[in-house]
């Protein structure tokens, strides 16, 4: 399908269980920030962040399309910021003695805990075990005796806030980039993040206690990411490309059955019947016109032809990842039915009757499709935490 799907006046929303699974987190973290009481402006475009995402849910049909707009805009990102903005700012309040000034004692004393903390669950683990040495000397230097402004400046003169900056975290973090890519079959996305995580580690080499500047890490994932944002957006382009070509054909040969008149791709929500039926013959006379023009700019964008697609990694891989949408019994009906899809033409009887059997026996679609959404939720899960 093309990824925004309109039925006539009506669009076809993405499966409601696939877009929960990726959105399920973000829900959960405004969720907290409202259990807590937390409000302000930045609180508000962090909510509008969210509300985009989910209103690109509702407008579009293709899951792989949907994520790539939502990284494409970085929305996900976006709504980190806001989210971490909107807890800092939390964090000061709490951290405010009575006369309204910050309490360099409380900073201390929370920052010592912190850490303390962390040393707990990042003992026995193969990257915490690179960075338990710093943080046991920040312990030690916070308990000193010295004050939270030579706290700090000492921690930078030794590099320790380079050790404590979170790059481990963010190693964990590509990791699981790259999973969630090949577990979502993504090969152009699999091979940016195995190439961000070779970045890290070689920076990683040169650098203390094993762990880059996230400046200078930042700075060359950047590199890597617009490097390849072509080939992804590319990638994504053929795919909606020739999904649509797929869906004009499969549209234009329904047009011409039986149920056509009560299919809700004609028979739009308040339509008259000679709306119906005029929307009907739009679809007749005019998809074969449509269709070569199609077929003409894909040739000319991607120097594909009708033949070529079949063989093509995007398809391959689509269909291989279930993400493909028709049945194998109909997706051969399709391909049959291109030979008739001419101007001025009309499809034989034996594919028009063909169409009808499938369609009364409801076994047009991919029936593995339907599984997409409890694997991506498996997916989400295993990388990003139990959805409540």
């Amino acid at each position: 399908m093309n990824s925004v799907k309109i039925t006539g006046d009506k669009i076809m929303p993405i499966d409601k269980t696939m877009t929960d699974a990726m959105l399920g987190t973000f829900r959960n973290m405004v969720q907290e920030c409202k259990d807590k009481n937390l409000s302000g402006e930045v609180f508000d475009k962090m909510v509008e962040t969210l509300q985009k995402m989910e209103r690109y849910a509702e407008e579009m049909d293709d899951f792989a399309a949907y994520s790539a707009k939502l990284s494409t805009e970085g929305l996900m990102n976006i709504f980190s910021q806001y989210y971490g903005e909107v807890l800092a700012n939390a964090t000061k309040e709490e951290y405010k003695s009575e006369d309204g000034e910050i309490s360099d004692e409380k900073l201390m004393e929370n920052t010592l805990k912190a850490y303390e903390d962390s040393l707990k669950s990042l003992k026995g683990t193969e990257q915490g075990e690179k960075i338990i040495p710093a943080i046991e000397e920040v312990i030690e230097l916070g308990k000193s005796g010295i004050t939270y402004p030579e706290f700090l400046t000492e921690m930078v003169k030794k590099g320790l806030d380079r050790a404590l900056e979170g790059q481990v975290a963010m190693r964990d973090g590509i990791i699981e980039d790259l999973e969630w890519a090949k577990d979502s079959m993504l090969p152009v996305e699999v091979k940016m993040h195995e190439e961000i995580l070779k970045a890290f580690d070689e920076l990683a080499k040169s650098s203390p206690f094993g762990l880059p500047d996230s400046f200078e890490h930042q700075l060359k994932r950047i590199e890597i990411e617009w490097k390849y944002k072509p080939d992804i957006n590319k990638w994504y382009a053929v795919i909606s490309r020739w999904q649509y070509m797929l869906e004009m054909l499969y549209d234009w040969l329904d047009s011409y059955c039986s149920f056509a008149p009560y299919d809700e791709r004609w028979r739009t929500p308040g339509a008259s019947e000679a709306q119906v039926k005029k929307n009907i013959k739009f679809t007749k006379e005019c998809s074969p016109g449509f269709f070569k023009e199609r077929g003409r700019i894909f040739a000319e964008s991607f120097g594909l032809k009708w033949e070529d697609i079949f063989g093509h990694e995007t398809f391959i891989n689509e269909r291989k990842a279930n993400r493909f949408e028709y049945s194998d019994e109909r997706f051969d009906l399709i391909k049959r039915t291109y030979e008739n899809c001419k101007p001025f033409n009309n499809p034989p009887k034996e594919l028009i009757d063909e169409a009808e059997k499938l369609h009364d026996e409801k076994r047009t679609h991919n029936p593995n499709r339907n599984k997409i959404g409890d694997k991506a939720k498996r997916e989400y899960e295993k990388h990003f935490g139990k959805i409540k």
